[in-house]
């Protein structure tokens, strides 16, 4: 399973639980739409409203699932001679995700383990199109994972490069591990004290412009031989 994301420079899927707020009533109004006072008249020291909304979740048996992966903006890096190291500013870019989350439903015979791994692309100009020279590495260093059933998964601080297509394992699940759901924090105010979860090396001599690359993330189920990061 793959999902393809961008990461930009200057520039810039399933939702489990969402609250909508819809047909709201007030004084015994029924159907009626926000916002609503609780009284017809001004200052009243009496009077209520209320409004329904919904609830939602999917609630999933049997499956392997990448539900989201994070988009990485690095904000704006000064044009340099050498190499310049960007943290992770925010992650205001592509679908504005912030984290890694993998849930396995599967039944506890079917639970081989898993992989998740991750490359990066060539970087583009986003004016041009022109692909920019070699040589960028992004750091995937966040390695605090949750998991909602306390079940073991392991993590990499894996470093890839743009344009190796082999990439570097991030996430794995031993057999018998990573049932229910996983999740790994990429939002930069709400990572653990101390953790950059994110950075990115712009080569020396980089032209000015804005620019994306791809993030291609595998799940792949079973359990890895070698879970070593090779990025």
């Amino acid at each position: 399973m793959k999902k393809n994301l961008f990461v930009g420079g200057a520039a810039s899927l399933a939702v489990v639980l969402g609250l909508t707020a819809t047909v709201p009533s007030v004084n015994a109004a029924t159907n009626a739409t926000l916002p609503q006072n609780t009284s017809t008249q001004k200052d009243d020291t009496k009077g209520s409203v209320s409004a329904d909304s919904n609830a939602h979740v999917d609630v999933m048996t049997g499956y392997l699932t990448l539900e989201s992966v994070p988009d990485l903006n690095f904000g704006a890096s000064a044009q340099s001679a050498t190499n310049q190291t960007q943290n992770l500013l925010n992650n205001n870019t592509g679908n504005n995700q912030n984290h890694i989350k993998v849930t396995d439903s599967r039944a506890t015979t079917a639970l081989n383990g898993w992989t998740l791994d991750a490359s990066l692309g060539n970087f583009k100009d986003a004016t041009t199109g022109n692909v920019a020279p070699a040589g960028w590495t992004m750091g995937l260093n966040n390695d605090h994972v949750v998991n909602s059933q306390n079940s073991a998964v392991m993590a990499n601080r894996a470093t890839i490069t743009s344009g190796n297509t082999s990439g570097a394992n991030v996430l794995y699940a031993a057999n018998g591990q990573g049932a229910g759901s996983t999740t790994v924090d990429y939002n930069p105010s709400t990572s653990p004290v101390g953790v950059k979860s994110a950075s990115l090396e712009v080569p020396g001599n980089t032209a000015v412009g804005s620019y994306n690359a791809p993030i291609t993330w595998t799940l792949t189920a079973g359990a890895p031989q070698d879970p070593t990061p090779k990025g």
